[in-house]
Protein backbone atom coordinates (compact mmCIF):
# COMPACT_ATOMS: atom_id res chain seq x y z
CA UNK A 1 0.00 0.00 0.00
CA UNK A 2 1.21 3.29 -0.72
CA UNK A 3 0.11 5.13 1.77
CA UNK A 4 1.90 6.80 4.68
CA UNK A 5 0.28 5.62 8.17
CA UNK A 6 0.77 1.72 7.86
CA UNK A 7 2.12 1.08 10.89
CA UNK A 8 -0.25 3.53 13.27
CA UNK A 9 -3.48 2.40 10.96
CA UNK A 10 -2.75 -1.42 12.85
CA UNK A 11 -1.18 -2.45 8.78
CA UNK A 12 1.83 -3.53 10.80
CA UNK A 13 2.11 -6.05 13.21
CA UNK A 14 4.49 -9.03 15.18
CA UNK A 15 3.17 -12.49 14.85
CA UNK A 16 5.03 -15.24 16.84
CA UNK A 17 3.39 -17.92 15.53
CA UNK A 18 1.69 -19.19 12.32
CA UNK A 19 -1.90 -19.05 13.78
CA UNK A 20 -0.73 -15.95 15.27
CA UNK A 21 0.01 -14.81 11.57
CA UNK A 22 -3.16 -16.11 9.81
CA UNK A 23 -4.95 -14.05 12.71
CA UNK A 24 -3.42 -10.81 12.05
CA UNK A 25 -3.38 -11.14 8.37
CA UNK A 26 -7.16 -11.38 8.45
CA UNK A 27 -7.76 -8.25 10.22
CA UNK A 28 -5.49 -6.29 8.40
CA UNK A 29 -7.47 -7.58 5.30
CA UNK A 30 -10.38 -6.02 6.57
CA UNK A 31 -9.00 -2.67 7.51
CA UNK A 32 -9.53 0.70 5.78
CA UNK A 33 -6.12 2.69 6.54
CA UNK A 34 -5.81 6.14 5.39
CA UNK A 35 -9.07 5.63 3.44
CA UNK A 36 -7.40 3.01 0.94
CA UNK A 37 -9.10 -0.99 1.31
CA UNK A 38 -6.25 -3.26 2.37
CA UNK A 39 -5.54 -5.84 -0.83
CA UNK A 40 -2.90 -7.87 0.06
CA UNK A 41 -0.97 -8.79 3.12
CA UNK A 42 3.40 -9.27 3.50
CA UNK A 43 4.54 -11.68 5.61
CA UNK A 44 8.58 -11.26 6.08
CA UNK A 45 10.84 -12.20 9.25
CA UNK A 46 11.38 -9.89 12.19
CA UNK A 47 13.89 -8.33 12.52
CA UNK A 48 15.96 -7.65 16.13
CA UNK A 49 16.23 -3.51 15.86
CA UNK A 50 18.42 -1.42 17.44
CA UNK A 51 18.14 1.78 16.07
CA UNK A 52 15.55 3.35 13.57
CA UNK A 53 15.84 5.58 11.00
CA UNK A 54 13.64 7.66 8.35
CA UNK A 55 14.99 8.41 5.32
CA UNK A 56 12.85 10.00 2.39
CA UNK A 57 13.00 12.39 -0.17
CA UNK A 58 10.04 14.95 -1.03
CA UNK A 59 9.75 18.14 -2.76
CA UNK A 60 10.92 21.58 -0.90
CA UNK A 61 7.95 23.82 -2.44
CA UNK A 62 9.76 26.79 -1.14
CA UNK A 63 13.27 25.74 -2.59
CA UNK A 64 11.36 24.31 -5.45
CA UNK A 65 13.32 21.26 -5.77
CA UNK A 66 14.42 17.86 -4.04
CA UNK A 67 15.12 17.24 -0.53
CA UNK A 68 16.23 14.66 1.27
CA UNK A 69 15.80 14.33 4.80
CA UNK A 70 16.78 11.56 7.50
CA UNK A 71 16.13 11.45 11.06
CA UNK A 72 16.64 8.79 13.78
CA UNK A 73 13.75 7.33 16.47
CA UNK A 74 10.89 5.72 16.16
CA UNK A 75 8.35 4.98 13.30
CA UNK A 76 5.88 7.67 12.42
CA UNK A 77 8.23 10.12 14.63
CA UNK A 78 6.73 13.65 12.95
CA UNK A 79 9.40 16.08 11.59
CA UNK A 80 8.45 18.93 13.32
CA UNK A 81 9.74 16.84 16.82
CA UNK A 82 12.84 16.10 14.81
CA UNK A 83 13.69 19.70 14.49
CA UNK A 84 13.18 19.93 17.67
CA UNK A 85 15.37 17.51 19.34
CA UNK A 86 18.42 18.50 16.63
CA UNK A 87 18.02 14.84 15.22
CA UNK A 88 17.16 15.67 11.85
CA UNK A 89 19.69 16.04 8.36
CA UNK A 90 18.24 17.89 5.51
CA UNK A 91 19.96 18.21 2.25
CA UNK A 92 18.67 20.01 -0.93
CA UNK A 93 19.44 17.53 -3.94
CA UNK A 94 20.01 19.77 -7.74
CA UNK A 95 17.73 18.03 -9.93
CA UNK A 96 20.55 18.31 -12.68
CA UNK A 97 23.69 17.71 -10.41
CA UNK A 98 22.39 15.05 -7.70
CA UNK A 99 23.87 15.43 -4.19
CA UNK A 100 26.52 17.45 -3.53
CA UNK A 101 29.57 17.43 -1.28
Amino acid sequence: MLSKGRGKGGGIRLARTADQARQMAEAVLALSINGLPVHKVLVEPSADIHQEFYLGIHNDRAAEQPVITATTGAIGMSISASRSTGKMARELIDPLLGLQD
